[in-house]
């Protein structure tokens, strides 16, 4: 599934999605060459303007963040501000993808945070931080509805049945 595990999510009407994906690495591509590669054909969208590009970190990996708006495929009166986090580990790109339409980004934009500095990649080992959880809602897989990502206040989460714990850092 080149989507990956694609989730949605209503805060106050707003409705967000969120994806997380793993992708192959061809070559010995620099993290900046790589997102290059990658953003380059989302870059000839409609509509498409850069709002912001930065260097960060994703599960203690370089990392770069971009934000951008973009039009809603199919309806030009309407864009979205889009969010990703891309990070690379040997052969493998993480990608935290959020999304939301621009009028109700700022409705999900701390859930895209939290989502981002919680992000734990195991070969990376343990994490060394436990923060007090703050995100707390029911994420509903794109596609599957009935699968359902619910993260409960006290820490514990569960992923259609399959029950745990969580911490969010940053």
């Amino acid at each position: 599934d080149v989507t990956g595990a694609v989730f949605k999510k209503e805060i106050d009407g707003a409705l967000g999605f969120s994806a997380i994906r793993v992708l192959p690495v061809g070559g010995d591509l620099s993290l900046e060459q790589f997102a290059r590669q990658f953003w380059q054909n989302i870059e000839d969208e409609p509509g498409y303007k850069l709002i912001a590009e930065h260097p960060g970190l994703l599960s203690a990996l370089p990392a770069i963040r971009r934000r951008y708006a973009v039009q809603i495929p199919g309806d030009s009166d309407k864009t979205k501000i889009v969010e990703e986090h891309l990070a690379l580990h040997g052969r493998r790109a993480f990608l935290i993808h959020v999304e939301s339409l621009t009028e109700t980004f700022a409705s999900i934009e701390g859930d895209s945070e939290k989502m981002a500095s919680s992000f734990h990649i195991p070969a990376m080992g343990p994490k060394t931080s436990s923060s007090p959880t703050e995100v707390v809602g029911v994420w509903t897989m794109v596609s599957s509805p009935d699968t359902v990502f619910t993260f409960g206040s006290d820490g514990t989460f569960d992923l259609a049945g399959a029950r745990g714990t969580y911490r969010l850092e940053g």
